[in-house]
């Protein structure tokens, strides 16, 4: 039900040109680097994943944008989890909670103030490959003109 379901690529960038300040976005799909365009394109839709990317970066738009895997990997998920690897990383960052990590640098991001965009990234993709074992590897778009401003403090 993709036609049914999926948000028009020009809607997303015409939300994402009309809203002010600095903006993330998070695509949490498989093959999230390409936005799905491989899988569109088999279906016969018209999508070109390189174009959103670009228009996203654009510094008009500037966005940041964070994609839970390459254009050719799946995205993993785990029942006990709730959701997939990639939700689960970003929601550890977000909170500040991550009782299973003891590795010394994903410690140090979460435990120094602020979070940035580029810190989140760091511990996304470190965390996903950790909870992937290696399989899975976010990918992050931040447009040269965005500096890298705080979006979390801890308490």
């Amino acid at each position: 039900r993709l036609r049914a379901t999926a948000v028009a690529q020009s809607d997303l960038i015409r939300a994402l040109e009309d809203t002010p300040g600095m903006k993330l976005a998070f695509f949490d799909t498989c093959h999230a680097g390409a936005l799905g365009w491989e899988r569109a394109r088999q279906r016969g839709l018209a999508a070109d994943a390189t174009e959103l990317l670009n228009r996203l970066a654009d510094a008009e738009v500037g966005v940041v944008s964070f994609h839970a895997s390459t254009a050719r990997q799946p995205s993993w998920e785990r029942e006990e989890w709730g959701h997939g690897a990639f939700t689960k990383a970003l929601v550890e960052a977000l909170t500040g909670e991550a009782p299973g990590v003891r590795d010394p640098f994903l410690r140090s991001i979460l435990d120094n103030d602020p979070l940035t965009h580029t810190r989140l990234h760091g511990y996304i993709a470190e965390r996903v490959r950790q909870l992937t074992d290696g399989v899975q590897s976010p990918t992050y778009v931040a447009p040269s003109t965005v500096p890298d401003f705080p979006i979390a403090r801890r308490r």
